[in-house]
């Protein structure tokens, strides 16, 4: 699977969150916060339409709760390597 590098930081992302708690629900906020204090600093939209692009390559699921929608990833790590 081809993958941009802001693709791949914001999966290992994910990937950090859920191997804290594989249930956790991640908002694109969360992915915002943690990537800022990595020092990489990008608008809220910009995540916002690379994330809906994980989604349309099938890598990332988005889910309604409430109001508020949150993102889960479909493959772990070690499977994106084997694509």
């Amino acid at each position: 699977m081809n993958c941009g590098s802001l693709e791949i930081e914001i999966l290992n992302t994910f990937w950090n969150f859920a191997s804290e708690n594989e249930d956790v629900d991640i908002s694109i906020q969360d992915v915002v916060d943690v990537l800022s204090q990595k020092g990489t600093e990008r608008a809220y939209t910009t995540i916002k339409t690379v994330m809906d692009r994980l989604v349309a390559k099938s890598i990332l699921v988005r889910y309604k709760v409430g109001k508020k929608f949150f993102y889960k990833t479909t493959m772990d790590k070690r499977e994106m390597a084997l694509d």
